[in-house]
């Protein structure tokens, strides 16, 4: 046997030619992300981590959507469209809300790429320091909700469609 746990995760860095590679896919990503989005916010209306945000939930959603693309643009974005970038966890709610053949959720992590000066581009924040939190995330993801519970944590209100009495 090898001195290697077989269950021993095997890390490896990238060289530079896989490096560029993964940059060259993101910024293909970033173009086609800048040419389909609308800009119509409804990944940002149905957002959990948006909606739990009390600073986000009271923002403008076309003005946090148009932040993002701002920074997918080079440019500094919208205080909402960083904001959200930030909280993003990739929940995935966004997912199925988009209207246009782009992923919300790639767009969010692309924006996060970008922001953190990953392509090149100079970073407008730092990264996150908390090791746990898409550990938290995913021990959220896992909880069973009921229907009414999953409307209620992840369609904001005004999105919300009402209900007969």
């Amino acid at each position: 046997m090898s001195e290697r746990s077989s269950t021993a995760p095997v890390r490896s860095t990238l060289g530079p030619p896989e490096v560029e590679g993964v940059k060259a896919l993101f910024q293909r990503e970033r173009e086609r992300i800048l040419a389909y989005c609308t800009q119509c916010a409804r990944c940002f209306q149905v957002c959990p981590m948006a909606q739990g945000d009390p600073a986000l939930a009271a923002a403008d959603p076309q003005r946090a959507v148009r932040g993002v693309i701002e920074i997918l643009r080079g440019q500094d974005g919208t205080p909402e469209g960083l904001a959200w970038v930030q909280r993003c966890a990739r929940s995935g709610v966004c997912e199925a809300n988009c209207p246009e053949p782009i992923s919300p959720k790639m767009m969010l992590r692309v924006a996060a790429i970008v922001a953190l000066g990953q392509l090149g581009d100079p970073p407008r924040y730092a990264a996150r320091q908390d090791p746990d939190l898409f550990n938290k995330v995913h021990a959220f993801a896992r909880l069973t909700l009921t229907p009414e519970e999953i409307e209620r944590w992840t369609v904001a209100p005004a999105a919300r469609e009402p209900r007969e009495s």
